[in-house]
């Protein structure tokens, strides 16, 4: 590839000729995705897309190593940046003006039916009056854990929530809501000679010491004052070798 390379083929050029696979994107923006909103068919973990954007185009880049091989790579052309036109994004913007529209009354139903349930309303009740929707029942939650099928919205405002009372969150999808119901609170017992309680301990000690070093130089910088070597600064950054 470097021979040819170096012999003024491009990379499809050198690719076809020595028999490699090689595939053209014809238009990417900074994020993968193609004009149509779509991501561009890369392979994951390929970071071509930000080599790109620092290269330019009629540059000779060097190959990037992926997966104990090479990816060779040219910039055939840049499209200036602009906003898309109606047209353009006419779709996409009907479809997030709809999910935007089902989310907000999404929400205004689930503070409805929280309101009603704070009351004495019963889950069960309010969710056969929306219909389409089920009632599941989640054990042993714990604070930094996941549960399947209950996203980490509904742990997080569980334990933000008192006893019997209730909440709501949106799901990970936009068009997504749920309701929610404290029904018990368990204090888990502590086991001090626990790894994880080790861990925790370790971890306060050092956010500890570290607080109590800052504010010593806190107090030392208001006491005595301060000030910078700026032949030094410079020697350290190499700002004196320009």
């Amino acid at each position: 590839m470097e021979d040819e390379r170096g012999g003024g083929a491009s990379v499809l050029e050198a690719a076809k000729k020595l028999g490699l696979a090689s595939t053209t994107i014809e238009a990417v923006d900074r994020s993968g995705h193609l004009p149509s909103g779509q991501p561009a068919n890369i392979a994951p973990g390929l970071d071509v897309v930000s080599q790109a954007f620092n290269s330019d185009v009629g540059v000779d880049n060097d190959p990037i190593s992926y997966r104990g091989g090479n990816v060779w790579y040219d910039v055939l052309g840049i499209t200036p940046p602009r906003d898309r036109t109606l047209d353009e994004v006419k779709d996409q913007v009907e479809a997030r003006w709809r999910n935007d529209q089902i989310a907000e009354r999404l929400r205004a139903k689930a503070e409805d039916m929280v309101q009603k349930l704070n009351q004495g309303g019963k889950l069960a009740d309010e969710a056969a009056s929306v219909g389409g929707t089920k009632v599941d029942t989640a054990n042993g939650l714990r604070r930094e854990g996941s549960v399947p099928g209950v996203p980490a919205g509904v742990i997080t405002g569980a334990f933000r929530t008192p006893k019997d009372g209730a909440g709501q969150t949106p799901g990970t999808a936009g068009t997504e809501w749920f309701v929610f119901r404290v029904t018990d609170i368990t204090v888990p017992p502590v086991d001090l000679a626990s790894k994880e309680m080790k861990e925790l301990k370790e971890t306060l000690d050092r956010g500890l010491t570290d607080e109590e070093v800052a504010q010593y130089v806190t107090k030392l910088e208001k006491d005595i004052g301060t000030s910078i070597n700026e032949a030094a600064f410079a020697q350290v950054t190499g700002a004196n070798n320009n």
